[in-house]
Formats: structure tokens, C-alpha cells, sequence
């Protein structure tokens, strides 16, 4: 349900006002507008859209409102330039979406569509006034990785070595959101619990204490995995416990979220630090929404197993693998 996660926090984005000055009317050119949100999910074939209008309330307080902004009885459907073909979503509810009006909300669903990387995908929305809604996006392709060694080990000959690389290519205009994962086990009397943590790029000292610092939202194309910090990750597993052993080391995923130029623009205009010069207070929402407001984008998951060097693995007393 991602979908209606980003579907309600662009909704609240763009339906909403927040704070004015006395000096600036926000409702002065209100104009009630089409809103149409439509995340494809390049891992899934099923995809979910949401229409809504825009409304005014007596003052300028958002919740107010009592009456569900969503639009029921539109028709939606997506061409895909791979496949030549034309999908059509159907009907359906949410009660997660419409808990707050006190009836399930109208969204449309399609579910036989899987989308492909580089495909090029338009959506039409035929409002029930006969309004149309048009937009375009492009799904992300997948990524190639290419690392600095096909394995993880901090284990080296060159005391220049300090850290492992993963590097990528990609369009400038896409956004990312990676992360290196640790899997492994514990076999205590027979019992075997998976567990799982991810590994920070660096340790840094905050206040005298040391803080992970993770990839985050990102444009940049490469992450620098300092040796230090896979070791600290590999110790602070097992602290406090004596019997080492127990603790099996599978495998690294490295998982890297693309999100297309439409959703990066619209991750820009609201969240702004990925501007280096910006401080948002009075830009506009991105919408590229032809004949309304909202979003038409696609995301993929790009991800990459790396193996644990058994050496390594050892040790820190560990054994590799189940």
C-alpha cells in the first residue's frame, strides 16, 4: 500500500494550505482543480490511482473540511509503448484513504500490468464531468553496479584500501534511495532466528558519541561503505554474547530505490535539500498533470547480493553461511 501512503501526503501537499500572513489571502484565486496521483511500481502488477478534487473550507484550517475530496465515476487508463497495449483500471475502496469522512474512498485499481524498464506509459483520466486529465512518465531502467571488490572484506594487502565503492549510471534527473543490508542468523540449541541490519557508510562523532550515517535521498551515483564501519556493524551483532560461533553470516543486498524524473521533481519541490542553494518556503508543488494537479511517475527497486568473504567472516569468530 505504498501507493496510498504517497497518494495521502501528496494530497495533503496539494490540497491543503498551512500557515499564512495577514498580509496574504491563500484562497484568493482559488479554483476548484482535478487532482489525479498514480505511482507505477516497477515491482508489482498492481497499481492503484487516486482521483480527488480541490475544496475550500470557511477559514483557512485544512481539517475543517467534512465532505471526502475523492472522485468517484472516472475512467483511467495507462498505454504502454512496450506492450502496444491499453489497460484499464477498475473501480474500487479504501477504507485507509476514507477513515476520515466515515466511508471507504473511491480509488481505481489496475492489476495485470507490470511494467517494464524504459517503457514509456500515458495516462488518461476522463473525469465525470468529461474532464480530461493527461500525463506522461518513463520507467527507470535497472541498475548496474559496479563495485570497487565483488565481495565484502575488509581484509586487504593495501593500507590505502579504506572502503568499499558502489557506483552507478543513471539520468541526472533521477533520485535514489539506497541501502547495503546485512543478513544473517543466530542457531542457538537448534533454533535459528533470521536477522537482518543495515550498514551505515561511516560512523561519525557527534557530541562524543558515535553516530551512524546512512545513504539517505540522494541524486549521487556512488556510496563509499568505509571499512570501519563494516567491521563496528559486524561486532555490535554479536555484543555482550560469548558464543560467537552461533552467529552465521549469509549475505549483503544492496537495494537502490530509482524513482523517475517526475517523482525527483516532485521529491525536489517538496523536500528541497536536494537543491544545494535551496530553502523552499514559496515554490510551487510539481504537478505534471496535464488539465489538473498531481503526480504521474514510476519507481523500480534495483538490488545486488554480495557475498561475505568466509576469512572475514571468521574472523570475528562467525560462521559463514547456513
Amino acid at each position: 500500500m505504498k501507493n496510498l501512503a504517497f497518494g495521502l501526503t501528496l494530497m495533503a501537499a496539494i490540497l491543503f494550505f498551512t500557515g499564512c500572513d495577514s498580509s496574504f489571502d491563500p484562497k484568493k484565486n482559488y479554483e476548484e482543480k482535478y487532482i489525479l496521483n498514480l505511482v507505477i511500481k516497477g515491482d508489482s502488477v498492481k497499481q492503484i490511482a487516486i482521483a480527488a478534487k480541490t475544496y475550500d473550507v470557511p477559514g483557512f484550517n485544512p481539517n475543517e473540511n467534512s465532505v471526502s475530496p475523492f472522485v468517484s465515476g472516472a475512467s483511467i487508463s495507462i498505454y504502454s509503448k512496450f506492450y502496444d497495449n491499453t489497460y484499464i483500471f477498475k473501480d474500487s475502496t479504501s477504507t485507509a484513504i476514507g477513515q476520515k469522512f466515515g466511508a471507504p474512498a473511491p480509488i481505481y485499481v489496475l492489476n495485470q500490468m507490470k511494467a517494464r524498464v524504459n517503457d514509456t506509459l500515458t495516462l488518461t483520466a476522463v473525469m465525470p464531468d468529461g474532464k480530461v486529465l493527461k500525463s506522461k512518465c518513463a520507467v527507470p531502467r535497472d541498475l548496474d553496479f559496479k563495485l570497487s571488490k565483488n565481495f565484502i572484506s575488509t581484509i586487504t594487502q593495501n593500507p590505502s584500501e579504506k572502503a568499499l565503492t558502489i557506483q552507478w549510471s543513471g539520468s541526472p534527473d533521477n533520485i535514489y534511495v539506497p541501502k547495503l543490508v546485512l543478513y544473517y542468523a543466530i542457531d542457538k540449541n537448534g533454533v535459528v532466528k533470521g536477522y537482518k541490519k543495515e550498514i551505515p557508510l561511516k560512523f561519525a562523532d557527534v557530541s562524543g558519541t558515535q553516530k551512524p550515517l546512512y545513504p539517505g535521498v540522494t541524486r549521487d551515483k556512488i556510496l563509499i561503505y568505509e571499512y570501519a564501519a563494516i567491521n563496528k556493524i559486524m561486532s555490535e551483532i554479536s555484543a555482550g554474547d560469548q558464543d560467537k560461533y552461533s552467529y552465521v553470516i549469509q549475505d549483503a543486498v544492496l537495494e537502490v530505490l530509482v524513482m523517475d524524473k517526475n517523482l525527483g521533481n516532485y521529491y525536489g519541490s517538496t523536500e528541497g535539500y536536494l537543491d544545494d542553494f535551496s530553502v523552499r518556503l514559496d515554490e510551487v508543488i510539481f504537478s505534471n498533470i496535464e488539465g489538473g494537479l498531481g503526480v504521474f511517475g514510476a519507481y523500480l527497486v534495483s538490488s545486488r547480493k554480495i557475498n561475505i568473504e568466509e576469512n572475514f567472516v571468521q574472523s570475528f569468530g562467525y560462521r559463514s553461511r547456513l
